[in-house]
């Protein structure tokens, strides 16, 4: 029985170091921006840095592709991702100098929809579309419940005019194109960022610590 149950541990140690040497490694930080030196426009290595970056442990490395990633999502337009990579690098790294890289200046232009002022104005009401009805009750001021009569519509007071506009089918909103922030994102100027932070720390102009 002894011989049978050593064999067994001894079996049990090779399945337990085969199902290691087969379970995936995480990519490495920095093997993943090399990577992406050669082929900056691959979103999937792009996706594996965000990863990597979560354990990665050089300090270096994790600031540079937290500025990375950041002009990478901005490139892409994803804003939101972009603003989280700012604020974590910002928050881990304060003195960086890759935060000067990833201003809003740097890598937008003025929104030409609205020229910067982030609205738009007098333009068709975003309620009724210039309709200048109440879109609840169609310009009538009723609406139609269950008792034989109408009541007044509650949305309009009874006017049946959008109460958005005062039934003027005209107003102030905010900026489409750029959500009211009066730029929109420069994705050539935030592409050219992104590969130069790609580069070797000591071949970078003006971003490398």
């Amino acid at each position: 029985m002894g011989r049978y149950a050593g064999f067994s541990v001894l079996l049990a140690v090779a399945v337990a170091t085969a199902a290691r040497a087969a379970a995936p490694t995480a990519p490495d930080a920095a093997q993943v921006l090399e990577q992406l030196r050669r082929a900056p426009k691959n979103l999937v290595l792009l996706d594996q840095l965000r990863g990597a970056l979560a354990t990665a442990q050089d300090s270096e490395v994790v600031a540079q592709g937290l500025a990375v990633y950041c002009l990478a999502a901005a490139w892409l337009d994803r804003l939101d991702e972009a603003h989280a990579a700012q604020k974590s690098l910002a928050t881990r790294f304060p003195a960086s100098p890759y935060l000067k890289a990833l201003s809003w200046e740097e890598v937008s232009r003025v929104c030409g929809q609205c020229n910067g002022s982030g609205e738009r104005r007098n333009a068709p009401c975003e309620r009724c579309n210039g309709a200048r009805k109440c879109p609840a009750c169609r310009g009538k001021g009723k609406v139609a419940v269950l008792s034989k009569n109408p009541l007044n519509c509650s949305a309009c007071n009874g006017t049946g005019r959008c109460a958005a506009c005062g039934g003027s089918g005209r107003g102030d909103s905010k900026c489409a194109q750029c959500g009211g922030r009066g730029r929109i994102v420069a994705r050539t100027r935030a592409f050219q960022l992104y590969t130069a932070l790609l580069k070797p720390v000591d071949a970078q102009v003006g971003v490398a610590p």
